[in-house]
């Protein structure tokens, strides 16, 4: 036979040998809590699926995520390889895994957002590649929520300075105040400030605090006392703090005296919120009782005087 009467030519028939290759990610959050916290891990899946029409070898998927400057981690095989004879067939898919570890900056951003890619040689050598997606018709990111909790305290303290030491409080003395600012919830907080109605407060702005640490040498704030103040007996005063996230969401949260057990959760967010409470110290007035004896000697007389002073301390 021949492809014309005059030759003997084969004949041939061109069959279509178009290589395609798509890699699915998906990633599944592992976590004890109800938010993510630093340590928790994700669990990726692969699948790389055979879209052409040839076979493809050398394999290989690899992603940033699992690469310096993040921990190494090996994506391991899993099964797929039906005939295990290490190439992609037209109709096998192959399933890869990875775990990946969770830190601050993922929980900060609220989600981690990634790709893959892979990529094998068709018969011809020719290199097949693809990014991963969430299906196999698209390229789109893989994103994993991450639930955020955001939090802060704060506890005020003040201190009597009894600036010249009688025990005694007088119009012009000061009070000292300290402020402790808390990071209680799992995100970083950015740009910290107290505002206080009674005083300056002076320090600040805080540039950055992480999850559960905590600022007590920033914020200071020193005031004088009245007589309003005298003649109530204390000074009675709360402070707010303010914070945001890394995306400029807003958070506050009104002070808490430590040295007070009462707990009232005023804005019930969970931190107690009692009233910072400075009791003054006060001396009233003196009473003085004199008496005076007599006694009569024989050549001479004498006078004895005793004082006695009852000093009294208001409440």
């Amino acid at each position: 036979s021949g492809t014309t009467i005059e030759n003997d030519e084969p004949t041939v028939i061109e069959l279509c040998q178009d290589a395609s290759i798509a890699l699915v990610k998906s990633g599944v959050f592992n976590g004890e809590g109800d938010c993510a916290a630093v340590g928790d891990t994700i669990t990726y899946t692969f699948e790389i699926s055979n879209q052409g029409y040839v076979t493809i070898g050398d394999v290989i998927v690899s992603d940033p995520l699992f690469e310096s400057p993040n921990p190494i981690v090996n994506i391991e095989f899993v099964d797929g390889d039906l005939n295990t004879n290490g190439l992609l067939e037209v109709d096998e898919v192959w399933t890869y895994t990875a775990t990946y570890t969770i830190n601050q900056e993922d929980i900060d951003a609220g989600q981690v957002i990634n790709q893959a890619f892979v990529e094998g040689l068709d018969p011809d050598g020719l290199l097949v590649t693809d990014i991963s997606g969430t299906a196999i018709d698209n390229d789109t990111p893989t994103i994993v929520e991450l639930c955020q909790e955001m939090s802060i305290a704060l506890e005020k303290v003040g201190v009597w300075d009894d600036n010249n030491g009688d025990q005694s409080t007088q119009v012009g003395e000061t009070i000292t105040y300290s402020f402790t600012v808390y990071n209680t919830g799992s995100v970083t907080l950015y740009n910290i400030t107290i505002e206080d109605p009674l005083v300056q407060v002076i320090g600040g702005p805080i540039v950055s605090l992480a999850p559960g640490e905590s600022d007590s040498t920033t914020f200071t704030a020193v005031y004088t006392i009245t007589q309003e103040d005298l003649d109530n007996g204390e000074v009675v005063n709360q402070a707010t703090v303010f914070a945001e996230d890394i995306d400029g969401n807003l958070i506050d949260d009104l002070s808490d005296d430590p040295t007070d057990p009462t707990d009232i959760d005023t804005n019930g967010n969970g931190n107690p919120d009692d009233v910072t409470i400075v009791v003054l110290p006060q001396v009233e007035g003196e009473s003085f009782e004199i008496f005076n004896s007599y006694s009569s000697f024989r050549f001479s007389f004498k006078s004895i005087f005793s004082i006695i002073i009852t000093i009294s301390f208001k409440d």
